[in-house]
């Protein structure tokens, strides 16, 4: 019997334990950070997890592909690879300016490299992760779409 009762004892010991790790994980996690890179595709301004970024290169030729849909722009050589380059502007509904791209921001998704052509790159901003609600989140009073790579796909 009293090992019966040590063995409760461990086991509640143990619970214990695990709910306060839980408790302090998500005390961490709300206080957590996640570095986004700001930037525009036809004057809007979006956000993207920067982990997601391979790096920003100036704008370059972009193959037209004969028959492909509205949400590809086309390939581009990026160091020796060829690279699909997305229309972002199409894929996230952004009415088209003809604002003129100045880069194209090279990310990697899964196991795939691709381009997304931007007008300006501005800055790498730092937002607390629970601040981040439905692909939305709030910089200098302004709500931004944090876009994610899983709207472009093939």
């Amino acid at each position: 019997m009293k090992l019966h009762h040590e063995y409760s004892r461990f086991l509640q010991h143990t619970l214990y334990c695990i709910l306060y790790t839980a408790h302090f994980l998500g005390e961490y996690m709300a206080d957590k950070q996640v570095s986004l890179l700001l930037f525009e595709v036809e004057g809007k301004k979006l956000l993207m997890d920067i982990a997601d970024l391979v790096e920003i290169i100036p704008i370059q030729n972009i193959t037209r592909l004969p028959n492909a849909g509205k949400n590809i722009a086309g390939m581009t050589n990026y160091r020796g690879e060829v690279i699909g380059v997305f229309n972002a502007a199409e894929i996230l509904a952004v009415p088209k300016k003809n604002k003129g791209h100045k880069s194209i921001i090279v990310v990697k998704y899964n196991k795939d490299k691709f381009g997304i052509p931007s007008n300006r790159v501005h800055e790498v901003v730092y937002l607390p992760a629970a601040s981040i609600k439905s692909g939305k989140a709030e910089l200098n009073k302004e709500e931004l779409q944090v876009i994610s790579l899983k709207d472009f796909t093939f």
